[in-house]
């Protein structure tokens, strides 16, 4: 299975650093077939890590259920573009509006 998640936002509180965003798992035959597709809206927690960009979210290993089967979903960092967006401008975009994949990453 391969996954992807579409970071909605960052969420700093109190009693930590969460990430809310949809993840999206596929499912491949070994000949590369799609066998099937499910997503989940979910919000996971996360450490800020320092590294020499700056803070750098890092979504904790967890469990998520997809089409039925659960599966473990190892740690993983997230771009700090996706986590920490510049101030939005009048249109809605932020100004250099990145776009671009979603984390992917086997599992």
């Amino acid at each position: 299975m391969i996954g992807s998640l579409r970071v909605q936002r960052l969420v700093i509180v109190p009693r930590g650093a969460f990430v809310a965003g949809v993840f999206t798992g596929e499912l491949r035959e070994q000949q590369g077939l799609l066998v099937g597709v499910d997503s989940r809206r979910a919000t996971v927690q996360a450490d800020l890590v320092s590294d020499e960009t700056g803070l750098r979210p890092v979504v904790r290993p967890l469990e998520l259920d997809l089409m039925g089967i659960t599966i473990q979903v190892q740690s993983f960092a997230i771009d700090p573009w996706f986590a920490f967006p510049r101030r939005e401008d009048r249109s809605g975009r932020s100004p250099g509006h990145h776009t671009g994949p979603a984390h992917q990453e086997p599992v």
